[in-house]
């Protein structure tokens, strides 16, 4: 959606249009995605998402749920330190294999120390590879809380400014809170009776957790 600014009133009783988001596309064809008009106004859309982002910044926590959420359907918990130890155990059972296979004398035995010893090489080049991504997503979570840790500083810093009603914030604040905070509007039609949904994704975290 762009911004538009009424150069001139209009309309039965001539009076100046407020200012608005609007949406005009003409593709063809009758389907209301190739062909529409909308808009909302803007005064009542940035106060929506004011008070849509005031419970974010008062409550960092919100914040981190919603990562949660985001990083349960993208990440699974880790332990490498499980995945270090079986490496280790895997290991411990090859060295006795290659001590065995070294005073064997039965060709059987040997075939046979042979095809577990393959077995357990194919086991541990499994979990080596394991443990790496174990350990980049270790790296990723620690980076995570970095960046949650420097949002919630910044909320710190901002939350009295918009909780307490001392001061009220200027654009250029209100526009540094959102797009800290990473908020998204989509907007509908008014016909459909319901005219917008917020979604919050702090760009520095969300880049993380993709």
């Amino acid at each position: 959606m762009r911004v538009r600014y009424q150069s001139k009133a209009y309309g039965h009783n001539k009076t100046p249009h407020p200012p608005e988001y609007y949406c005009r596309i003409k593709r063809g064809g009758e389907e209301v995605i190739y062909n529409h008009h909308d808009y909302i106004g803007l005064r009542a859309l940035d106060k929506a998402v004011l008070e849509w982002v005031l419970p974010f910044i008062a409550n960092p926590d919100l914040v981190r749920e919603k990562v949660a959420e985001l990083r349960k359907k993208v990440h699974q918990p880790t332990n490498t330190q499980t995945v270090k130890e079986t490496i280790v155990e895997i290991k411990r059972q090859m060295d006795n294999l290659i001590k065995l296979a070294q005073v064997a004398t039965d060709d059987d035995t040997i075939a046979s120390l042979q095809a577990t010893l393959r077995d357990l090489e194919i086991k541990k080049r499994k979990n080596e590879a394991l443990l790496i991504d174990e350990e980049e997503e270790e790296e990723l979570q620690r980076k995570l809380e970095i960046e949650l840790q420097r949002f919630e500083k910044w909320v710190s810093e901002v939350a009295p400014d918009y909780l307490d009603g001392s001061r009220i914030p200027n654009y250029e604040e209100k526009r540094t809170a959102i797009k800290i905070l990473g908020v998204q509007v989509k907007v509908y039609p008014a016909s459909t009776g319901k005219r917008h949904e917020f979604t919050l994704a702090p760009p520095a975290i969300c880049d993380l957790c993709h």
